[in-house]
């Protein structure tokens, strides 16, 4: 189980019950639709080093209509970095966070 916590918006979820509240399979994403999330990120060295890229990244739609990363910014940047095209994820509906 996902453990963590992080804060949007203002709001703090619980990546333990995100776990749980999603009931789909990962889809595969298109990278392009994300990179605008490393806009603001600073990765962690380590945590780069150590990141599954075959672990499904959350996603959810933000207040603008694009999709947001919920958890998984370092895999993400490694897609990126692979030059990877696409992403496995999971699709978080915003009504249920």
């Amino acid at each position: 189980m996902k453990t963590g916590r992080f804060i949007h918006d203002g709001k703090l979820y619980d990546l333990g019950q995100l776990a749980l509240i999603h009931d789909k399979l990962p889809v595969t994403l298109e990278v392009r639709d994300l990179t605008w999330a490393l806009e603001h990120y600073t990765p962690d060295k380590e945590r780069l080093l150590s990141t599954d890229p075959l672990e499904p990244i959350y996603v959810t739609h933000d207040s603008q209509g694009r999709l947001a990363v919920i958890d998984g910014l370092h895999r993400l940047h490694n897609a990126v970095a692979a030059n990877r095209s696409t992403i496995y994820g999971v699709y978080v509906s915003p009504t249920l966070l």
